[in-house]
């Protein structure tokens, strides 16, 4: 409001770079601010962070949610706006494969499914949370008009700015935005209801889930398709959701694609399975049947061939991504090369190619290969028939795919045998090519071990002769993915001849030198190098572990340490020993006499993250080697215990509170207890055994006792048999206790206090109860009841009442005669 700043982002020109101007009010930058001139990948994830920034600063900071429940709406009407702008500037494929990419996450990560009505403050930086809130926003702007979302959208922005209240009652904010009266307005713009839908998204967190199939009745000449409709849950929600039910509001769209045309058929979704007939619109027509067989075949006869006189080419479910699901449904080999060949819609094209992969044949393969190499079809395609080609490098086949894979290569990369046979200097100037020779490499580093050495020789020989000296882009990336291809073999491989072997290290070394002379720009390619060697090597090396700790800690992006984390987690495991090492990344030091850097927080939750994963496991060897009175276990629990206390971040508090919740329980950590305290549990233990032993030979007992399982964490020692000195003080949780840093520097009243603070933090945290169902009371019609007709009161009918009543004094009477 009032005097504002306003960020303009220019792209290229004719006359040359775009300069900087900073004016009153106005700033101008280029819009490869974020990424380097030279970069291919980053430009298409800046201009997506630039685009969801700007409209985080409208719905977020202009507009704010009305309520705790609303804030998802906000993030998902930001993404949202986000994701349309890049539409504009990079096509609609790119939005229509950004909206698959979104569903398959969802439905595939299982465990990070999220209730939308339950997230709360910094929960809505979780991309899980990101990502279902912007499908429900895309799903209402589906079933309400693109035109109609925006101007609802318009109107928001339009109210914050103006201070008066367009949207919902007199008495509400104005700048505030809530679910309700949005979605009230959308419904007074378009007719559309969609509160049932909303409600269900929000209040759950399952995927709907629909299974498919149809066949052609050549009698009735019709098609049916049968549906099976149900709910896919996250792990540990089916108990906890209160919406089990699946989502029984709107229509699902079915599309069958006939000789004469496409047909449009409506599913309304009344039952949980559905069985309707959708009647063929083109006349039987064998001649023409059969011509298009011969030419999807070409050569050889498809498996399986289409009925005969069938008008039915293919069948498409939901083709305008109106629902965010998961379709299971497989159509025959013929409908889905056909769908390859004659459908212009790139998301289907990408599930022809994905159906294609579970029916691994001869003539699939052909088809996929066909796909690869035409250049008409958008990259993201390509792509995915150059990854599903792996399916059919099986000896069955007798490695077709994989044939397949390098003579595309060799076909469009390399020069031929007249010209040297050697690797064509790198062109990145057609961006699609770039992405699709970087998925072909991706792929023939998959394969399976027969065929292993052969594609590791290849991917050798591209290392070899790798030219970027009249290239315009970088190829940091692309070396990238040729050095992780290379380690994936050596995996797969097991152990390399001497010849191969000696290559092999000779390269990464002109590399590593290469890349100490030529700064890069991520150090992606110096990780990609550690990685490979980490594998060649199965005995540690300590030059190698130095390299990997410092570029964990100093890396120069989140990517760069995030590799060099993950090589450490599977170079040297997490020990006991070097538990101490993933600490120091979190605080920017793996070496007393290096210097400390600030660590971003990302990768301090990541590495707490790990560290929780592997501590989750049942019967794990950290916990089991944490739960010991060491010198160690007591040095790694009291820095987790000063990050949970201590860290100005609240997403580190928690993450480090949980790691100690998990491994000690709610007591005292065992490192903490005294030389008696450690005796009396030890004797506690024993008795417990003893008693599990005696509660397994006398089975008729009535009320078995409650001792101590071998598998509990030994966390602590009771209450009672603690002293009575070292009771828990009263700590505030809002102010942190001043402890050092350093671990090293604490002194006896400083371990006293974090055993009495972590009893407190960690008791003090919300245990999972059943939750008692409260009595909804009853609302009188007309009030609380904003936008819902009123309710119509039931006639009673007394005379129905009375005839049954007479009816069975009737019956008894007769029955006494």
């Amino acid at each position: 409001r009032g005097a504002g700043l306003k960020m303009v982002y220019l792209g290229e020109s004719d006359i040359g770079p775009v300069p900087k101007v900073y004016a009153s009010g106005l700033a101008m930058l280029p819009s490869d601010i974020l990424h380097t001139p030279d970069a291919i990948e980053q430009a298409f994830q800046a201009r997506f962070s630039i685009a969801y920034a700007v409209a985080a600063l409208y719905f977020g900071v202009l507009v704010r949610p009305r309520a705790s429940e609303d804030e998802w709406l906000n993030v998902g009407i930001a993404v949202h706006l986000a994701a349309l702008f890049c539409k504009n500037i990079l096509g609609n494929n790119w939005y229509r494969f950004f909206v698959v990419d979104e569903v398959d996450e969802m439905t595939t990560t299982g465990a990070k499914g999220v209730v939308l009505n339950s997230v709360r403050g910094v929960d809505l930086e979780n991309e899980a949370v990101r990502r279902r809130a912007h499908l429900v926003v895309h799903m209402v702007e589906r079933r309400a008009g693109a035109d109609v979302f925006k101007r609802v959208a318009r109107d928001v922005v339009g109210e914050a700015l103006s201070g008066k209240v367009l949207l919902g009652d007199q008495d509400s904010v104005p700048g505030t935005l809530s679910v309700a009266p949005f979605l009230k307005h959308i419904r007074a713009a378009c007719g559309t209801e969609l509160r049932g839908i909303v409600k269900w998204w929000v209040h759950s967190a399952g995927v709907p889930r629909f299974q498919c199939a149809y066949q052609y009745d050549p009698k009735k000449h019709q098609v049916e398709f049968v549906m099976k409709h149900d709910v896919k849950f996250p792990e540990g929600k089916q108990t906890r959701d209160k919406n089990t039910k699946p989502v029984s509001v709107g229509h699902l769209a079915v599309r069958v694609m006939e000789f004469e045309g496409p047909h449009e058929n409506n599913l309304d979704l009344r039952d949980m399975v559905q069985v309707t007939e959708f009647p063929c619109h083109s006349r039987r027509a064998k001649q023409k049947a059969v011509k298009i067989d011969k030419e999807l075949t070409e050569d050889a006869p498809i498996s399986t061939p289409l009925p005969a006189g069938s008008p039915v080419q293919w069948v498409r479910v939901d083709p305008e991504m109106e629902w965010a699901k998961e379709l299971v449904f497989q159509q025959p080999e013929a409908a889905l090369v056909a769908t390859l060949k004659g459908e212009r819609d790139a998301p289907a094209q990408l599930s022809a190619c994905q159906g294609l992969a579970r029916l691994p044949t001869t003539q699939g393969a052909q088809a996929l290969f066909e796909c690869l190499k035409d250049r008409r079809l958008y990259y993201r395609v390509r792509c995915a028939a150059a990854g599903e080609l792996l399916s059919f490098a099986i000896p069955d086949l007798k490695y077709v795919g994989f044939h397949l894979l390098m003579g595309f290569f060799q076909e469009f990369y390399v020069h031929s045998d007249a010209e040297g046979g050697h690797v064509k200097q790198n062109d990145f100037s057609n961006v699609a090519e770039y992405f699709v020779r970087v998925a072909v490499i991706a792929a023939l580093s998959r394969v399976d071990k027969a065929m292993a050495e052969q594609a590791c020789k290849f991917l050798l020989d591209l290392l070899i002769h790798n030219d970027n000296e009249m290239n315009l882009y970088s190829d940091e990336r692309y070396l990238c993915h040729i050095v992780q291809g290379i380690g994936r073999l050596i995996s797969t491989l097991g152990t390399l001849p001497d010849t191969l072997l000696v290559d092999v290290s000779s390269q990464l070394d002109r590399y590593e030198k290469i890349n100490s002379v030529l700064k890069r720009h991520d150090g992606l390619v110096s990780l990609a190098i550690h990685e490979t060697r980490s594998r060649l090597s199965n005995q540690e090396d300590s030059v190698h572990l130095g390299i990997l700790r410092l570029e964990a800690c100093c890396g120069v992006s989140f990517s760069t340490q995030k590799s060099a984390v993950d090589g450490l987690w599977r170079v040297s495991r997490p020990h006991l020993r070097e538990i101490g090492t993933f600490l120091g990344v979190i605080d920017g030091k793996t070496d007393p006499a290096m210097p400390s850097y600030h660590s971003a927080p990302r990768i301090r939750l990541y590495v707490l993250g790990l560290l929780r994963e592997f501590a989750i496991r049942e019967n794990s060897s950290l916990c089991l080697a944490l739960r010991t009175t060491s010198h160690v276990a007591r040095a790694i629990c009291q820095r987790l215990l000063i990050l949970s206390f201590c860290d100005p971040d609240p997403r580190i508090s928690k993450a480090a509170l949980d790691i100690c919740t998990i491994v000690w329980g709610r007591g005292v950590p065992v490192c903490f207890l005294s030389d008696a305290e450690v005796d009396v549990w030890k004797a506690r233990v024993e008795q417990a055994r003893a008693a599990q032993a005696r509660e397994e030979l006398e089975k008729s007992a009535k009320r078995p006792s409650s001792p101590a399982s071998e598998v509990d964490p030994p966390s602590a020692a009771p209450a009672a048999e603690q002293p009575k000195a070292e009771q828990p003080t009263t700590i505030s949780p809002t102010e942190p206790p001043a402890i050092p840093a350093d671990p090293s520097s604490l002194d006896a009243e400083d371990l006293v206090f974090l055993r009495r603070a972590y009893i407190q933090f960690a008791n003090a945290t919300p245990q999972t109860q059943p939750k008692k169902k409260k009595k909804k009371k009853r609302v009188p019609d007309g009030e609380g009841r904003e936008g819902l007709p009123k309710k119509k009161k039931k006639k009673k009918d007394n005379d129905k009442k009375r005839k049954k009543k007479h009816k069975k004094k009737h019956k008894k009477k007769h029955k006494k005669k």
